[in-house]
């Protein structure tokens, strides 16, 4: 995989796979040549993974019994990354 994304096995699931970059995670599904379209991405937190909503006016990290603002960088950094691992993955094809 490309150096950037870290993929990590997701234990009990042959199926799924953990592909973070800086602190941002999503999962993608393993498919016969290569990986799937990777789901919502987020950040893991002590609460477990927490997606990128917004309140009104203001973008939110949010899990159960978690919040946290998200910075505007944050928002930034987040959307590049799931844009970033999407075509990442498109451009695995069979290498999986």
């Amino acid at each position: 995989m490309n150096g950037d994304f870290h993929a990590v096995p997701v234990p009990g699931s042959d199926r799924y796979v953990l592909f973070e970059r800086a602190g941002f995670v999503a999962l993608a599904e393993r498919k016969e040549n290569g990986f799937g379209r990777p789901g919502s991405a987020g950040i893991l937190t002590e609460h477990g993974f927490a997606v990128l909503v917004w309140r009104g006016q203001q973008p939110m990290f949010v899990a159960r019994n978690f919040e946290q603002p998200a910075t505007p960088e944050q928002v930034e950094s987040l959307r590049r990354f799931s844009a970033e691992l999407e075509d990442h993955l498109r451009g695995a094809g069979a290498s999986q």
